[in-house]
């Protein structure tokens, strides 16, 4: 690579991350009242009324089961209508049915809406004996004992691996591709859908926050650790919605890069 090429890649690269950094500080507007509001209300409600809210089938699970779907719908659209090609088509197709699974998943498919028994193999297997497959026992956190489990089985939870997805499709793919013109030009060689990392980091925001507030949520108010967890998932599936809001208008746009345009150039 030539002396000046490097040099414009260091540029193009200083570019890209103030880019990140201002566009997340603008969208802090938003998100750090939204967080902060979500997460305020476990301190300010009274301690049954936000177990309620949080608990199976509550306000705050419909929420999140209604973001994913919404997810799914805008996925889907951007396949069918301003998918750039089949690959694109590919991707955007494979995360509108993830995101319907997941919305299905987060209310049981309608079990307690529409009053249908667990299917006799789900029930034995189901830890909360649901309609649903993130229950089983395979899946869950917790060991039969209650125990929380460890090794491998640990990294294959539900909870964790959403968190892998999201850690990988909202942050690390965006950062390579920010990062590295060589990734970026693989990266849109596969057409791969790619978040707007400005978006992505809030992730970790909500994560951390969750994390910070797991001391104070169990005691004196009761353990509000399920609802702090239901609120948590939630604001990830409203940062979905808004990341497949934001990625099907640059579809629309003709702009599938990041930042309005292809981060695509020459082989580096």
């Amino acid at each position: 690579m030539s002396t000046a090429l490097r040099r414009f890649e260091q540029v193009s690269l200083s570019r890209d991350v103030l880019q990140v950094i201002g566009a997340s500080m603008r969208y802090a507007v938003f998100f750090v009242p939204l967080i902060a509001v979500a997460y305020g209300l476990l301190f300010v409600l009274d301690p049954e009324v936000a177990y309620r809210w949080g608990f199976e089938d509550g306000p705050v699970e419909w929420l999140g089961a209604t973001c994913l779907a919404v997810s799914a719908a805008l996925f889907a659209w951007t396949a069918a209508v301003h998918a750039k090609n089949g690959l694109s088509k590919f991707w955007l197709t494979a995360l509108a049915v993830l995101f319907l699974f997941g919305a299905g998943e987060e209310i049981s498919w309608g079990q307690r809406v529409f009053s249908f028994s667990t299917p006799e193999l789900i029930a034995e297997q189901n830890k909360q004996g649901e309609a649903n497959i993130h229950n089983l026992a395979f899946f869950h956190a917790l060991n039969d004992d209650g125990s929380k489990k460890s090794g491998l089985a640990r990294w294959v939870t539900g909870e964790r691996m959403f968190s892998l997805f999201w850690l990988a499709f909202c942050i690390l793919l965006p950062a390579a591709y920010v990062s590295s013109r060589f990734l970026a030009n693989r990266l849109a060689a596969m057409s791969m859908p790619i978040v707007n990392l400005s978006l992505g980091v809030y992730f970790l925001a909500i994560y951390l926050a969750a994390e910070l507030l797991v001391p104070f949520i169990t005691g004196a108010r009761g353990d509000l650790g399920y609802a702090l967890m239901e609120t948590k998932e939630t604001l990830y599936s409203v940062l979905f919605a808004i990341i497949a809001f934001d990625l099907a208008q640059r579809a629309r746009t003709g702009n599938h890069g990041i930042y309005g345009s292809d981060r695509v150039v020459a082989k580096a």
